[in-house]
């Protein structure tokens, strides 16, 4: 760090240390004068002291812009240093020294206070979860190997265990350290998500996944709580890299497994990367239908993916695939309570995006595939709108022109031109 950096650091912890009630001794530890703090605990200043947020000057010092070892060194050996002192957040001095820079003065609170090392915060970390959290690699292991804790510890809540919290930050490096260590990739946290459903979430990385696969014989096809393999993941992470579900599928991967609600992993896909994976490489089936209806163009409508849908469209075309009846799939297929179809559902995206302050270009590009491959732009919903009304009732014009001016639209215009409100439509759609 240069002088500048730690001045202008500095300058920030004044202006807090003047915001925030704090003892001398507080002020002393933020600025880790260890003359200042020995002399003060001499005279008799208190040593467990909270300020504002319910810090002590020790958790000043390790949670300030700098900190020294000698001044926490002071604080932390203080005949009646409190070390089960819990701030706002309900870390102790424990929690905040969970830092491999900070390994000498980590090991110094652990002998010290070896009760803090099952203290929960207020998210529901104990130390050993902070140390997976920071990357203090050091600090973990002298934990696991020194201290006995248990390496699969759960978080309260979410009851993740530190393998979980490594590859939920993306810490590759950790996760394989802990494995080597006897971490278990199957446990399983609150909703029923092993580290094999993390490292794909989360971590992204094809290696970490192929090492538990591999290596550690992980179940490619393990479910968590709602029925979802590793496979439905990474086809809906759009960060996660389409060779990912082909190594998933490689091992093995049931790329025709359907979940609770009855969707495959292909209606779970976030493009069209991903569809040509399951598509070519897991033979998943293109008019696999959810439960409650959805099929994969309600899916790529709403996300305004028109190579996705124009390639859909193409493969069902080819196999003769369109239309309804046992094994196709209905361009105007109904889903969910709302009974939108893929148009529908089209206009949906299109608003969303509006909303959001961006383009929907892709959105108009799928309606006009949808409908030149043969959809109805005249059916209802449960609501009784057609997508071309829900374009109009959206201020979507552009939408509704393309809805609109299609053979056959001469019904969907009378539809609207009869509506009691269209007229206070009218304007945006000239």
């Amino acid at each position: 760090m240069s002088d500048t950096d730690e001045s202008i650091n500095l300058s920030i912890a004044e202006e807090e240390a003047n915001e925030i009630e704090r003892s001398e001794l507080h002020e002393a530890a933020l600025f880790n004068d260890t003359e200042r703090c020995q002399s003060l605990i001499d005279e008799g200043a208190d040593v467990n002291a909270v300020d504002s947020q319910g810090q002590t000057p020790l958790m000043n010092t390790l949670s300030g812009p700098t900190w020294s070892f000698q001044a926490a060194a002071v604080l932390a050996t203080a005949p009646d240093a409190d070390l089960t002192i819990a701030d706002k957040n309900g870390d102790t001095a424990l929690h905040h020294a969970c830092d491999d820079d900070a390994f000498t003065l980590f090991k110094q609170l652990v002998d010290a206070c070896p009760e803090a090392l099952n203290m929960y915060n207020a998210v529901g970390d104990s130390p050993i979860h902070m140390c997976a959290r920071q990357n203090a690699q050091n600090c973990l292991a002298f934990l696991v190997t020194e201290c006995n804790v248990d390496i699969d510890m759960r978080t309260l809540g979410s009851k993740n265990t530190p393998l979980h919290l490594a590859l939920l930050v993306g810490n590759v490096d950790l996760a394989v350290d802990l494995l080597a260590r006897g971490s278990s990739w199957s446990s399983m946290n609150r909703t029923g998500q092993t580290v094999l459903h993390y490292a794909v979430t989360f971590a992204t990385n094809t290696d970490i996944v192929k090492l538990l696969l591999r290596d550690y014989q992980a179940d490619v096809d393990v479910t968590d709580a709602q029925g979802k393999t590793p496979l439905f993941l990474a086809a809906r992470n759009a960060h996660c890299p389409a060779e990912m579900c082909e190594l998933l599928i490689s091992f093995g991967s049931d790329a025709n497994k359907t979940n609770e609600e009855g969707e495959t992993p292909l209606l779970w896909a976030s493009g069209l990367a991903a569809i040509r994976v399951l598509v070519d490489r897991g033979d998943s089936k293109l008019t696999a239908r959810a439960h409650n209806g959805t099929n994969i163009l309600h899916g790529m409508a709403h996300f305004g993916d028109a190579e996705a849908v124009d390639f859909v469209l193409a493969r069902l075309r080819t196999a003769d695939r369109l239309g309804s009846g046992e094994g196709k799939l209905d361009l105007n297929g109904e889903a969910g309570p709302d009974r939108n179809t893929p148009l529908h559902t089209a206009v949906i995206g299109a608003n969303q995006k509006v909303h959001a302050g961006e383009g929907y270009d892709g959105h108009v590009r799928v309606a006009s595939l949808l409908i030149a491959e043969g959809a109805d732009p005249t059916k209802t919903n449960a609501a009784g709108e057609t997508a071309v009304e829900l374009a109009a009732r959206f201020w979507l014009g552009r939408m509704r022109r393309v809805l609109s001016s299609t053979d056959g639209m001469a019904g969907a215009n009378e539809v609207i031109d009869n509506r009691k409100w269209w007229q206070k439509l009218l304007p945006c759609l000239m």
